[in-house]
């Protein structure tokens, strides 16, 4: 059994006995700040976990768009907590 990433695609696929069981879309990373690969034995899966926003991606990605654009983050559904 296995887990694949598809990074371009932002897709992951579940493979059991080399049949693909099921599959769904993920998120990566931009294309300037992009996921690591690994190799590794998967304990827990967790679908929909909370995710707090690391400050870097806040400081880079986020702020100059918040900037442009005051609705941003309720256009897309983030709870800002302070």
């Amino acid at each position: 059994r296995y887990v694949f990433i598809n990074q371009p695609a932002f897709m992951a696929y579940y493979h059991n006995e080399s049949v693909e069981q099921f599959g769904m879309k993920v998120v990566v990373g931009s294309k300037a700040n992009q996921t690591y690969f690994f190799q590794d034995e998967i304990q827990t899966v967790e679908f929909n976990p909370y995710w707090g926003v690391p400050q870097s991606i806040i400081i880079n990605e986020m702020l100059p768009k918040l900037r442009r654009d005051p609705s941003y983050l309720d256009r897309l559904g983030y709870e800002v907590q302070v």
